[in-house]
């Protein structure tokens, strides 16, 4: 669980952070004052377009430089960067850490495999 620049506590369903961001080493606890680099959420059928919306913002707001939306229903992965438009991922293509997660690769089809086991 993270503290964001709001107040607020978020936990993603998936988080990195780089060890740079832990000058001072693990934080103790279980909610961190520290934001993520990367931010992953996977969508259910409870998630508001309002409330990955408010997400979004507090998770740049207080750091974070790369967010992933997944929606597995249409197999889709909607790429956020804090000032750029949202690049929105097929099962074909292959999604990329950037700069949040450098080195980091993988084919979209090889996570959405695994819903046809």
């Amino acid at each position: 669980m993270f503290r964001l620049f709001s107040g607020n506590i978020r936990m993603p369903d998936v988080a990195f952070a780089p060890k740079e961001r832990f000058p001072d080493g693990l934080p103790k606890g279980p909610i961190w004052s520290l934001s993520p680099s990367l931010a992953v959420e996977v969508l259910s059928i409870s998630n508001t377009v309002a409330e990955i919306d408010r997400k979004r913002a507090e998770f740049f707001a207080s750091g974070v430089v790369l967010m992933w939306v997944i929606d597995p229903a249409p197999r889709t992965v909607t790429v956020y960067l804090k000032d750029a438009a949202p690049i929105v991922k097929e099962p074909s293509d292959v999604l990329e850490g950037g700069t949040a997660l450098p080195g980091f690769s993988l084919n979209l089809s090889e996570l959405f495999g695994v819903m046809d086991l």
